[in-house]
């Protein structure tokens, strides 16, 4: 390795990557491909999930169920506008 090391965000000793460049990331970034992880629940299923809540005949731990999610990530969800 090359690149002298350096203390990241966690406080542990580290080193630069040898074979990602600068000029490798760029291109990704213009794409939008650097955006960290994919949502639970697309933009339909976000608002099928609130008609249901709305109803107010499921409890958030079934909705967690029938989505797949986990109850928290139905709060979160529940408590965020639905982005268009």
């Amino acid at each position: 390795m090359n690149n002298p090391p350096f203390l990241g965000k966690t406080g542990v000793c580290c080193y630069m990557a040898d074979n990602v460049t600068d000029a490798e990331i760029q291109p990704a970034a213009a794409r939008q491909r650097l955006r960290g992880k994919k949502p639970k629940l697309s933009n339909p299923q976000h608002k099928e999930l609130r008609r249901m809540y709305d109803i107010d005949e499921y409890p958030n731990s079934n909705l967690a169920e029938m989505f797949s999610i986990s109850r928290p990530t139905v709060c979160r969800r529940l408590s965020r506008k639905l982005v268009a």
